[in-house]
C-alpha cells in the first residue's frame, strides 16, 4: 500500500480553465479549493 496523504496539491488556473490535482487530494479538498478560487466554475462528480 502506498500512502498518498502528503501528495495532495491542487492548483487551479482560471486563465486557461484547467486544474492540476495530485493523487492524494480528496474530493472535499477539491470542492473547497474551487469555491475558494471563484464562484463561477464547478467540478462534476457522481457519488
Amino acid at each position: 500500500m502506498i500512502d498518498l496523504i502528503n501528495i495532495r496539491s491542487i492548483d487551479i488556473n482560471l486563465a486557461d480553465e484547467s486544474a492540476w490535482i495530485q493523487a492524494g487530494a480528496t474530493l472535499g479538498e477539491l470542492y473547497y479549493k474551487i469555491s475558494e478560487t471563484n464562484k463561477v466554475h464547478g467540478f462534476p462528480s457522481v457519488n
